[in-house]
């Protein structure tokens, strides 16, 4: 994966990758700097991931983290802080995480 991501890559489809690490996508926003549009529906992601990527991921614009349950709240509300580029944020199934604060959060996004 490494030696496809670069400053040209703009969109990723990671959906149901389960095997891609952790560790691997936390890099992508430095791996692909200008990374617009992340699709990873149903992937193993946790928490830690989505506040990397909140970290590192500056140019991003569109976010699919549906099905991805082991994600909390608290570490969805840090991406959304942190990135208020976001035009499009897809979380489908996540009843747990997604919560009033959540929507609160993307409801002061300026692009949303």
């Amino acid at each position: 994966m490494i030696n496809i991501l670069g400053d040209k890559l703009e969109y990723l489809d990671l959906q149901y990758k389960t095997e891609i690490s952790n560790d691997l996508i936390n890099k992508i926003g430095y791996l692909a700097p200008n990374i617009k549009e992340l699709n990873l529906a149903s992937t193993n992601i946790d928490s830690n991931v989505i506040i990397e990527l909140g970290k590192s991921c500056k140019s991003l614009e569109a976010i699919d983290i549906s099905l991805c349950h082991k994600l909390e709240e608290e570490a969805i509300l840090s991406f959304l802080r942190d990135n208020n580029r976001l035009k499009k944020f897809s979380a489908n199934h996540l009843e747990n995480a997604i919560t009033d604060a959540c929507l609160e959060a993307l409801g002061n996004s300026e692009e949303l």
